[in-house]
């Protein structure tokens, strides 16, 4: 493994799935139930990516 590598469990994968799946349902709703662009899309991610650094 790489230097960056992290070893999960399975139980960790499985939590990581639920929110990504979770993630893209909250996209696929701003997108076409709210209309947002794309471009608001990338602002938000890059926010909340900011948030969590």
């Amino acid at each position: 493994m790489g230097k960056n590598s992290v070893n999960l469990s399975q139980k960790e994968l499985d939590e990581i799935a639920d929110v990504w799946e979770s993630m893209k349902d909250l996209a696929d709703s701003l997108l076409q139930e709210h209309k947002w662009t794309n471009s608001q899309m990338a602002s938000c991610l890059r926010n909340l990516a900011d948030t969590y650094e």
